[in-house]
This record gives C-alpha cells, structure tokens and sequence, in this order.
C-alpha cells in the first residue's frame, strides 16, 4: 500500500469496507450457491448486470415458483419495470461510438467505487432537483439507474445493510405505473375513435352506395316505358310490358336467349308467355327487372310466392328466387294454420325441384305448430293434404326425425334405466335404491312397499 494510502485515514476505511467478505447463500431446496455470488463487498460492486439478473433467476426471484417466497427476505423483481430497452440496431451505432462510451462506464465506474461506503447508506436513485417539473426519472430508466436498483435488490436479498427501497423510488414506480396505464387508456381512446372513423366512413360509403342504388333503379323504373328507349316487348295474354334487352340480358342468362341468338325472338323483338306463365307472375317479374322487388298480391299471397320461386328457377333467377322464399316463410309464419297455407304446400311439392327451400320451410312449420297432431284443429287442412301428397308427409317425417336425433344429442349418452316404484293409486314414484336405504316418503309401511316394487316395478328412462 503506498504512503500516500496509508496517511488518508478515509480511504482505508472504504478499502476495509470494501474488503468484508459475504456469506455465500444456497438456493432452495438445495444446491450449490451460485457461481458469480460476490465472496466480498468489493465483487459485490463489481457484478455485472447480466451476473445481477443471472443471480436472480437462480434463487428464484425474476422468475417466480414455489421457493421463492421461502427465502429470508424477497426482491419484487419487476420484470417490467427493471427490463432491458430493444438493442439498438447495428446501423444507428459505429464501433467509434461503441468505444467512446465503454470509456465513459469505466469512468463512471470509478467514481462510483469512490463512494461505494456513501451509496451504501443512499442506494437509490437520487432525486432530480427539478422535482416539480413533472419529469418522473423512474419512467424509462438509464442503464445505470437499471444496475443500481437491482444491485440494491441483491444488496437487500443477501443480507446488506443500506438497501431498503427509498420512498421516493416507491412514488416513482406509482407514478410511473399509473403513467402507464394512462397512456394505455390514451391508446385504447385513440385506436376506438379510428375504429369509429372508420365505421363512420364506410357507413357514409354504404349510404352513399344504397343512395346511388336507389337513385339507378329509380331512374330505370321511369324509363321502363319509354318508346324511344324500349327495344323488346314481352306478353302474356291481354297485357304487354315494353322491356329493355340489356336489362333482360343483365338478370337472366335465359331470357339473354331471348335478344341472341337465332331465335325468333331475336328477329321479332318479341316473346309470348300467354301459353307458359300466369299474366301476374309476369308482371312480377317485369317489376323485380327494373325494382328488384315485386308487389305482394291482395289475395293468395303464398301460392303466388310459390309461383314466383318456379319462375325465378326457370329463368334462372337466384336473387328473385331467394326473395320469393324469404316472402312465403314470412307470410306462412302467420298463417301456417289456415287453409291458404296448406294449398300453398301442395303446389310446392308438386315441383319441389324448383321449390326445395320452400319445401323446408313447410316441413319445419308443420312439427313446429304439430300440424299433424289430431287434436290440432288449426291443421285439419294441412292433415288433408297431407293424406294426398306422401312426398309432403315424408318431408314433415324426416324433420321430425332429425328434431328427435337432436335432442338425443343433447341429452347426452344413452338413457340409463332404473327400477322404480309408482303406486298404482296416486301415482307417487320412487326409485329402488331409495326403498333400500329406506328413505320412504308415501304413507306405507316398509314391508308394504318391498312387496309392491315386485309387483308394480317398471323400466323408465332417468
């Protein structure tokens, strides 16, 4: 040791301090301790912060499990709070700039051993003196403030004395949670207010589409009757409707063969369905062409949904024969219990081809309301039919089934059986296991009751 050392009293007091040596500590359960647990308070301040989170995991304290509240004393490793920033990348730094600022930990290392014997008795992070300028210094903290705290950590963990947690680092982690939270509710505002942006703007779209929709149909609904626009005519009967051949070519690739091709139609510019189609299934489709919609009629609203479904088959027509079926299951939800209904199922199952969605929604109305059941009196006229169409019979028999197969699924395994007691008098039931242990709630005595279980036991699903 130099004179000049031995001559200041102060520095050989930190040497000596420095020079204390630490009891090792064992993991639990058990264990060696861990190889860079520091022998002296002088390799204490020497460890590294990838040997201060190495030994945290080792005894259990960053990465919690079932020892790590059985220590002496506990660090509150915040994960969180004490994690590394992202690596910059290999082009925000220079190997000239690396170099420059090891040099500045080494100084920096060096004045901190200095004072080593001071920080042991303040080892938190000093506070800024501009306190009330609003700047928390635990919100992001530096790479030495980082090592410092968890060097405390350990300090704490192992026995030394000085290493309480400072109040103001406590406020500061508050602080700095709470900042946490309200820039993730600021986030949270933010991302919900562009997703309502968005929702607005695509509403306007959309009303700005259905706007210009209606405004194209409108005008085509107004020029349907014009002559000097008008190139196609289709009758059917008494009644003629002017027509546009790009409409009828823009629905349908079948009435397309009405303005191609080398058909009469072609030449004529003209077609008559008096001898195919009903003059108000006509007009109906005519008004879906340049509506897309059409009229419901005063009376017979079902069948004539039923005919406007066949129509839309044969002219192959997908968004009319949906329509058509939407339109009848919504009606027949009314009137499934008169006789309308009943003559509209019937021809529905004459061409159950073309009508086969239709055909669905009359077998499900039928074991829905049990229009089959004789003490039914609002299906006397769909039981009727039904004893004159087998195809409509086997269509509500299969549905049937399949309701049956679904609430067996639902119930889960087989049914278990059991033997049981009911009194032939009253109708009061109990099982046999109950008689056996002689939990008797009818008012007959027990040898009774064994005599009867012989003589009225049944089978019954539980």
């Amino acid at each position: 040791m130099a004179p000049t050392t031995r001559r200041n009293s102060a520095l050989l007091r930190k040497i000596a301090t420095l020079q204390l040596k630490l009891s090792p500590l064992v993991p639990l359960p058990s264990g060696p301790p861990h190889p860079n647990f520091p022998k002296t308070l002088m390799a204490f301040h020497l460890l590294t912060e990838d040997e201060l989170d190495s030994i945290a995991h080792y005894y259990h304290q960053s990465t919690p499990g079932p020892w790590s509240h059985h220590y002496p004393a506990n660090m509150n490793w915040d994960k969180d709070f004490l994690a590394r920033p992202a690596p910059p990348s290999a082009s925000a730094s220079s190997p000239r700039r690396r170099s420059r600022r090891l040099s500045q930990q080494e100084q920096e290392f060096l004045t901190d051993l200095m004072r080593t014997v001071e920080d042991l008795q303040n080892p938190g992070v000093p506070s800024t003196e501009g306190e009330g300028s609003g700047k928390n210094p635990y919100d992001g903290l530096s790479e030495k403030d980082r090592v410092r705290i968890k060097r405390r950590k350990i300090g704490k963990f192992i026995g030394l004395v000085g290493m309480e947690t400072p109040a103001e680092e406590i406020a500061g982690r508050v602080q700095a949670s709470y900042d946490r939270v309200l820039e993730g509710r600021r986030q949270e505002t933010a991302r919900a207010e562009e997703v309502m942006l968005r929702r607005t703007k695509m509403d306007s779209k959309s009303s700005s589409k259905d706007a210009a929709r209606e405004g194209v149909l409108t005008q085509l609904a107004n020029h349907q009757t014009d002559p000097d626009l008008c190139d196609f005519t289709i009758t059917c009967g008494p009644q003629a409707w002017p027509v546009h051949r790009l409409v009828l070519c823009l629905h349908s690739p079948v009435l397309a063969k009405w303005c191609k091709g080398a058909f009469a139609e072609v030449r004529t510019h003209r077609v008559d369905l008096s001898d195919q189609e009903d003059p108000a299934c006509v007009e109906g489709l005519i008004h879906y062409l340049y509506r897309l919609g059409y009229k419901d009629p005063a009376r017979g609203a079902l069948r004539y949904h039923v005919q406007m479904c066949v129509l839309a088959d044969k002219y192959d027509i997908p968004p009319l024969k949906q329509l058509a079926v939407a339109r009848f299951r919504e009606v027949a939800e009314k009137e499934y219990a008169g006789a309308a209904f009943a003559e509209a199922a019937a021809e529905a199952f004459e061409v159950a081809g073309a009508t086969a969605e239709i055909c669905e929604v009359v077998a499900g109305l039928a074991v829905k309301h049990r229009l089959l059941a004789p003490s039914n009196e609002g299906g006397s006229a769909f039981r009727g039919v039904a004893k004159g169409c087998p195809e409509l019979l086997m269509a509500v028999l299969g549905r049937m089934q399949e309701e049956a197969d679904r609430d067996v699924r639902k119930e889960g395994p087989e049914l278990q059986e059991e033997m049981c007691y009911e009194c032939p008098d009253c109708g009061w039931c109990i099982d046999e296991d109950s008689i056996k242990r002689g939990m008797m709630a009818h008012p007959v005595d027990r040898a009774e009751s064994s005599t009867r279980l012989e003589n009225g036991a049944r089978r019954r699903a539980r």
